[in-house]
């Protein structure tokens, strides 16, 4: 189940910085001068003109970072992997702050503010570094909430922890780096106020994709949030068959039956909780030994019986279905033998995959471009690395529906392919089976795909857009998830260099 979210520059991008502008070992915008973002606060007699002039100057200074950038070569959609560094925007950050500062000066008494305007004053004062009027602001707001109104409970504490974890949307300026310490505060607080038990549970589940970057830590005991998962656990288990049964609801997996949700959420836990360093090193030896390890330790972690955790483990990779195109490598049927392979479902041309990572906060942002970013940079980390993009027809490409034909979605999804860097990926495209309603409707109805239901082995691992398996050189799927995020990418990069690691020790090399 992919139950996730996703640095904007990392340290290619900081080290390329650096060369360009010639400093050495100095701080990466040494060489970097500041636009003329200044603005004359003492006209602006409201928050909402001061709301306006820090979200200018975080444009500005970000527009023109961005130029600072292009003019080196970098290109954003290619470097793009979660939230910012620090340290590249901690020019942006001084900027912000000095503006917010200014500004705010007239509305710094917490107290006196009227309650709707949290939403705006509670961001500028974290951007002004007023960390205890924020505080002060949001206890007043919660505090003020009817205990009986659960409705506006659950609204006030996921619009709080959104502003500390720095989710931009149009009321709230984006706060860098997230505040896990003060969400901890508003959850143990107030978490236990929400009565409804799901909603608990996914307040605690949304909390893991933000905070569990630390999956491949040695201090498991030492993560901040474990105790949200094992509270998220043990409210699992105590769930009525019929809040059971509304779990696909509330995690909007309408798709998924209340089982397979249920096992999503306890896979996710048993990574977090801890255990999967203790059989990481197992794979070096083999996948076996680490099928039968990572099971049982899951298992043990959540309370359940290992054949019971939903991971795709030890099973015999089928070899792909349709016209197999690809780039620099062989085409030859896929996953290949003798190859470490990540396999991903994906089909660019039906998904509204046509955009580009665009702008300081991602608007444009999809899951589509940021998986192909991440196989890319998989692709050069791992030049032992098979990957491999599964699609299928749907008759029609994007807004292209004229003339178009299998083959047709092939080529453009390869050039698509392409333009992300991945010349060396291979596509297979399924010619998807069809039906169409009767006249007049006439509307294309695409029956299951033969790839999908082949790798679901049996219907126990249900297969959609951004599912991956990760293959050994035997051919049998290590592990697989939904989506390659921030979250989980650290745990696939260390199976792939323990895969290739184990490979060439067998090769000899």
């Amino acid at each position: 189940m992919a139950m996730r979210h996703a640095r904007i520059v990392g340290a290619a991008v900081l080290a390329t910085l650096v060369s360009a502008a010639g400093v050495g070992a100095q701080k990466p915008f040494a060489a970097f001068e500041l636009p003329d973002t200044a603005v004359d606060v003492s006209r602006y007699t409201t928050i909402e003109e001061c709301w306006a002039a820090v979200h200018r100057v975080m444009g500005d200074v970000t527009a023109q970072r961005k130029r600072l950038d292009a003019d080196n070569g970098i290109v954003w959609d290619t470097v793009f992997d979660g939230s910012p560094d620090e340290e590249v925007d901690s020019v942006v950050v001084s900027a912000v702050a000095e503006t917010a500062r200014r500004c705010m000066a007239r509305f710094a008494e917490p107290d006196t503010l009227p309650l709707d305007m949290y939403w705006i004053v509670a961001p500028l004062y974290m951007h002004a570094g007023w960390e205890d009027k924020a505080r002060a602001l949001v206890e007043r707001r919660l505090a003020a909430v009817d205990p009986d109104n659960q409705t506006e409970l659950v609204a006030a504490i996921d619009s709080i922890i959104n502003l500390y974890l720095g989710g931009f949307e149009h009321r709230a300026l984006t706060i860098r780096p997230p505040r896990y310490d003060l969400v901890d505060e508003v959850v143990d607080r107030y978490g236990g106020r929400i009565a409804d038990r799901l909603k608990r549970i996914r307040l605690y589940q949304r909390l893991a994709e933000w905070k569990y970057q630390d999956l491949l830590s040695d201090s498991v005991t030492e993560r901040p949030g474990r105790k949200y998962m094992k509270r998220m656990v043990a409210l699992l288990g105590s769930l009525t068959d019929a809040e059971r049964q509304r779990l696909p609801e509330e995690f909007n997996a309408m798709l998924y039956s209340p089982e397979e949700v249920t096992g999503g959420i306890l896979t996710l836990a048993g990574l977090h909780m801890g255990g999967f360093l203790v059989v990481l090193d197992s794979l070096r030896s083999s996948t076996a030994a680490f099928v039968r390890l990572a099971r049982e330790s899951f298992a043990s972690l959540v309370g359940t019986a290992p054949d019971a955790i939903p991971l795709p483990m030890g099973e015999q990779a089928p070899t792909l279905e349709g016209l197999v195109l690809c780039g620099e490598e062989s085409c030859e049927p896929r996953p290949r033998r003798g190859r470490v392979s990540i396999v991903v479902f994906m089909s660019p041309g039906d998904n509204g995959c046509i955009k580009v990572i665009d702008g300081p906060n991602r608007m444009g942002a999809n899951w589509c471009s940021l998986t192909l970013n991440r196989l890319r940079q998989f692709q050069d980390r791992f030049p032992e690395l098979d990957i491999t993009i599964v699609a299928r027809s749907h008759g029609y490409w994007g807004y292209h529906k004229e003339g178009i034909t299998p083959q047709r979605e092939a080529e453009l999804t390869r050039r698509w392919i392409d333009s992300f860097g991945l010349e060396r990926a291979a596509l297979v495209m399924e010619e998807t089976d069809y039906w169409r309603l009767p006249h007049p409707d006439e509307r294309r109805i695409d029956r299951e795909s033969v790839n999908a239901r082949n790798y679901s082995f049996g219907g126990r691992w249900p297969v959609g857009e951004r599912m991956w398996f990760l293959i050994d050189e035997d051919g049998i799927v290590v592990y697989g998830e939904h989506g390659i995020d921030r979250v989980n990418k650290p745990l696939l990069s260390a199976l792939i260099e323990a895969l290739v690691s184990r490979k060439g020790a067998r090769a000899g090399t």
